[in-house]
């Protein structure tokens, strides 16, 4: 018995004695309460707050895997120094055997000037940086770059979130993806494709909501779609598609709500634009050249041009239906040699030309009633070589009740009548 009392006294003890060490080992443990700042640049100093640090322990701490240089420490804090190569995502501390992670923090690796990747080995040595923000242009690839092959893919660069200046994407002759710039939200300035001929798709520009100039896309051959796009938002200048010869449409833009200007030039593919749809008015101009759309229905909600409008070379647009919502050009309107167009219904709420109006060698246009409330013209008014237009009256508003009395000309159409022979009533044959 006397055994048995002894036994459950050390054990007691035992137990009294653990309990003490696990209460000690619990109060001494390392508390984390915040990290601020959470959104730093290389070289900043960010400070871990919490308790029981000790001021003996070694500490390590890790950016993304990057290890931070800690310039002070104390009880409750410690100072540690962001590491260059250092990216977004979790941080954590290391000590004794054990980690904490404190969360995530966003890094801003600046990288001020121009740069200039004519070669596969430039991109990754530059991409190695991990910079987050270029203050100035990026430009992969040159057309008088005699490394044109050399560059494969732009994978180095996943980093980048944000380009101030332009980005040119030249004349990569081996280049077939661009997944690298999948982070990149906006440039400020133009962004240019041009020449990528193994280019199949957009696919790595993902994320990017916002272009500040022109957005070009030119004669990448292999180009199949720009479905990649459905986040950008906005393009501050001219949206140029040139003689992307297997583009067959512009689907990926369907949530552009601002836009500068259009350019769409020798895509003879193109089945439509319809995903321009939420564009209401254009700053600049549209010129729609060399294409196989029957249709401008993309364009319906169009209210105002503040350039020229251009629609020539189109050799199966029927009409201009979409058209219908524009009010005013504010600068030249020119339809030329659309083979197949045989009216102009869809410009019925048309009433301000500011500058001059040309309608040119048409072969299938017989009357220009959808010009029923064109009220002004503010320079010459030509209208020549439309092989079968005989009925002049949709001018009737702009030359009778508004007394158009600026340059005038009509020649070369089944029918010509004189500015007076409009006003006697004789606007047809």
């Amino acid at each position: 018995m006397k055994n048995l009392k002894l036994i459950l006294i050390i054990f007691s003890a035992f137990l009294t004695f653990s309990s003490c060490d696990d209460t000690e080992t619990i109060e001494n443990e390392v508390i984390i309460t915040s990290i601020l700042p959470t959104l730093v640049n290389v070289g900043d100093i960010i400070t871990v707050n919490g308790k029981n640090f000790d001021t003996s322990q070694v500490y390590t701490i890790l950016f993304n895997g990057v290890e931070g240089t800690i310039s002070e420490i104390t009880s409750t804090s410690f100072k540690v120094l962001v590491p260059e190569k250092s990216t977004s995502g979790d941080v954590v501390i290391t000590y004794n055997g054990k980690t904490i992670h404190l969360g995530n923090i966003t890094i801003i690796n600046i990288f001020t000037g121009d740069a200039e990747l004519l070669t596969q080995e430039e991109v990754d040595t530059f991409g190695a940086n991990n910079y987050t923000q270029i203050i100035g242009d990026l430009l992969i690839g040159d057309e008088y770059s005699t490394t044109k092959a050399s560059i494969l893919n732009v994978d180095a660069l996943i980093h980048l979130t944000y380009i101030s200046g332009d980005l040119g994407i030249y004349e990569n002759t081996n280049l077939t993806s661009i997944s690298g710039l999948n982070n990149i939200v906006s440039v400020d300035g133009d962004l240019i494709l041009s020449y990528n001929i193994l280019l199949p798709n957009l696919n790595g520009l993902n994320s990017l909501t916002s272009v500040g100039d022109y957005f070009t896309l030119d004669t990448n051959r292999e180009l199949l779609n720009i479905d990649s796009l459905s986040n950008l938002t906005s393009i501050g200048g001219v949206l140029g598609i040139y003689e992307n010869e297997s583009l067959t449409g512009i689907n990926g833009l369907s949530n552009l709500t601002s836009l500068g200007g259009l350019r769409i030039d020798n895509q003879y593919e193109f089945s439509n634009i319809n995903s321009l749809s939420n564009i209401t008015s254009l700053t600049g101009n549209l010129r729609i050249t060399g294409t196989n759309l029957t249709t401008l229905d993309g364009l319906t909600n169009i209210t105002t041009i503040g350039g020229s409008l251009n629609i020539q070379q189109n050799d199966i647009l029927t009409n201009v239906n979409g058209l219908s919502s524009l009010t005013s050009i504010g600068d030249i309107f020119s339809l030329f040699s659309n083979d197949v167009l045989s009216n102009l219904d869809g410009l019925s709420n048309l009433t301000t030309v500011v500058g001059r109006f040309y309608i040119t060698d048409h072969l299938a246009l017989t009357n220009l009633d959808g010009l029923s409330n064109l009220a002004s013209v503010g320079d010459v008014l030509d209208i020549t070589d439309n092989s079968i237009l005989t009925s002049f009256c949709g001018l009737n508003t702009l030359i009778i009740d508004n007394s158009f009395n600026n340059t005038y000309i009509v020649n070369s159409n089944a029918y010509n009548p004189r500015k007076q022979d409009i006003i006697d009533g004789n606007c047809s044959q």
